[in-house]
């Protein structure tokens, strides 16, 4: 019989997995191909994917760090604990660093020169992949080594 434990667990890698898979995603495919396009289609592509990826990885961001603490608690395997601190780590590096070159971003009034800004961004965010990753690759080994 499956547990409530083992429910959380494996929806807490699911969870950290589905926000590190998302953060890889725009990483490895939406960044190459957004540098290939012209300034004008850059800054079209920012402002048309990034309202809906905000919204969705904190929406995540949010569940996972709610399942990953409710793990840690229930299961006293300090490695969760572990693992959700490259997710805290995010919130003010969001806010501090990603959060300014995204109302620059945004406040843009035309494309010309946009694509530095939007390296930048690009670098930015290739952070947050790896403290994903990095938490990911933490909650697995909890779970493996310590369940």
């Amino acid at each position: 019989m499956i547990t409530i434990i083992q429910v959380l667990e494996i929806s807490s890698i699911v969870s950290v997995g589905i926000v590190t898979g998302s953060t890889f995603y725009s990483s490895m495919v939406e960044i190459p191909i957004r540098t290939k396009t012209s300034e004008e289609e850059q800054l079209k592509n920012w402002r048309l994917v990034f309202p809906k990826a905000s919204k969705l990885l904190k929406l995540f961001g949010n569940i996972t760090m709610i399942l990953i603490l409710a793990t840690w608690y229930l299961t006293g395997n300090a490695g969760w604990l572990i693992g959700a601190i490259p997710l805290f780590i995010l919130i003010p590096f969001t806010a501090i660093f990603i959060a300014k070159t995204n109302d620059k971003i945004i406040s843009l009034s035309d494309s010309t020169g946009v694509s530095s800004t939007i390296r930048g961004w690009d670098k930015l965010h290739h952070i947050r992949t790896i403290l994903t990753i990095i938490s990911f690759i933490i909650c697995v080994v909890s779970l493996v080594l310590y369940s």
